[in-house]
């Protein structure tokens, strides 16, 4: 399946979830979105956490990626597999002349997007470098993992990597933070 195709044709049933999610909905009677077992419990519930709803969007990326024949695994090496995947996204997006005669996801979308993947990035993160899923502290309604006293936003990067292309390559991102945190 092609990665822009799936951006933007198949995004309605990601919209769809992520609706019912987001607003704890879920009607039985016409079934638009199969949700997985972690989403059926978290939509099931009264009350869920920051970290219940980027683990959701985590499972999803891997839905997503599985649809495209591609395995990510939480792993350090996956984040390689995810730039790839995000760059066909960016190469989607219409530029210059564009624009004015292609039609290319809206910023719903792209935001939903950016929650998706940066749900797998910050899973990743969380897997391999410890911490833990909160609302910043330093910006309001941002939503980040903390380590110690550090705070990163992983749905904000992976924004900007569908935005900016691969001047804002995850890997990188990943390495150059794991870096730090050794120092």
């Amino acid at each position: 399946m092609n990665l822009v195709f799936l951006n933007y044709t198949n995004i309605t049933l990601v919209l769809v979830f992520v609706k019912f999610a987001e607003e704890k909905l879920y009607e039985t009677g016409e079934e638009l979105y199969k949700p997985n077992n972690l989403t059926k419990r978290m939509m099931s519930m009264t009350q869920y956490t920051v970290a219940d709803m980027m683990r959701a969007y985590a499972e999803d990326a891997l839905d997503l990626a599985n649809q495209l024949n591609i395995e990510l695994n939480f792993s350090e090496e996956s984040l390689t597999k995810l730039d790839q995947i995000l760059e066909k996204y960016h190469q989607g997006i219409p530029k210059g002349f564009k624009k004015i005669f292609t039609k290319g996801p809206s910023e719903e979308q792209i935001n939903q997007m950016a929650k998706i993947w940066g749900g797998y990035l910050g899973e990743t993160i969380i897997k391999q470098l410890g911490g833990e899923w909160a609302m910043s502290n330093a910006f309001k309604n941002a939503i980040a993992i903390k380590i110690g006293e550090t705070e990163i936003y992983p749905p904000a990067k992976i924004y900007k990597r569908i935005m900016n292309g691969s001047e804002d390559n995850v890997n990188t991102y990943f390495k150059v933070f794991k870096q730090d945190l050794a120092s």
